[in-house]
């Protein structure tokens, strides 16, 4: 559990702002998970955050019995303030660690979550097959497994333009500020900070190449060329606009590989979040 405090969002307004954006996807996490469900049954929704998405799962199958699991004390107790219904119940838990008894779930539900888990263990991405494995002993026989997260690009460089003329009125001159620098300065910045985690900092951030002089694809005034791995475009685009929580969210590598998911055989439904 200790790895995981980290992602404490601290005051009020910081969880409500976060769990509003996490409510934005709501519909669409909903009808992924009833896509592959009977409706009906025990359904442990891990990484419930604001417990929207297993409130409205209950709503629409009052034959499903559902369980919204989370790390965070705190989300658990709000979700609790917030939601009730016969079928429906909250509980603070590992989603890595057995939290649910062996066999009891038809459906185990991972949206946007398997990614805190390899983010708070060291970026260890095999850290997400480990979760999904203990998480199959909890499913019934003939249990379904399903996973919404994001998926590493492959290998590979791509150029992301970005705008050095879009920074806010209260920016400094060359700030890297992420409430108010421009998108490149903010990119800059990332290249630094990327796997926040890691100890010493040095092992952070990622290199890059400002792309100058090419004349095939012309750049358009008040932008920069970067050349950039796949992935680290990927991982930068993500985020790029949850700038009033930008310490939170730079701890977090959000792309997993797919051998990962993949590992566990059986039956696992896989969506790539975008």
């Amino acid at each position: 559990m200790a790895a995981y405090q980290t992602q404490d969002r601290g005051s009020p307004a910081a969880y409500e702002r976060y769990l509003k954006g996490m409510d934005t996807s709501m519909r669409q996490k909903v009808a992924l998970t009833a896509a592959h469900l009977l409706c009906e049954g025990n359904l442990a929704d891990m990484g419930m955050g604001s417990g929207s998405g297993s409130h409205a799962l209950a709503s629409l199958y009052p034959d499903l019995r559902v369980i919204g699991v989370d790390v965070n004390a705190e989300m658990v107790e709000r979700a609790r303030e917030r939601y009730s219904l016969p079928n429906l119940d909250f509980v603070q838990g590992d989603i890595a660690e057995r939290c649910l008894l062996p066999g009891s779930q038809e459906a185990i539900l991972n949206s946007s979550v398997l990614h805190h888990v390899t983010s708070f263990n060291g970026y260890d991405r095999e850290a997400a097959g480990r979760a999904l494995a203990v998480q199959a002993e909890q499913l019934a026989e003939h249990g379904v497994l399903i996973v919404r997260d994001f998926l590493d690009p492959g290998p590979g460089t791509v150029w992301l333009d970005l705008p050095t003329d879009d920074a806010t009125e209260e920016a400094q001159p060359n700030s890297s500020d992420p409430r108010c620098c421009s998108t490149a300065a903010l990119f800059e910045r990332f290249a630094t900070e990327f796997r926040a985690l890691r100890e010493p900092p040095t092992d952070r951030g990622f290199s890059y190449r400002v792309v100058d002089g090419e004349t095939s694809c012309p750049l358009r005034p008040g932008f920069r060329r970067y050349e950039v791995a796949h992935t680290h475009a990927v991982e930068f685009l993500l985020r790029k606009d949850y700038r009033r929580d930008w310490e939170t969210e730079v701890l977090e590598e959000y792309t997993l590989g797919l051998p990962t998911l993949f590992s566990l055989g059986g039956e696992v439904a896989v969506e790539h979040e975008l």
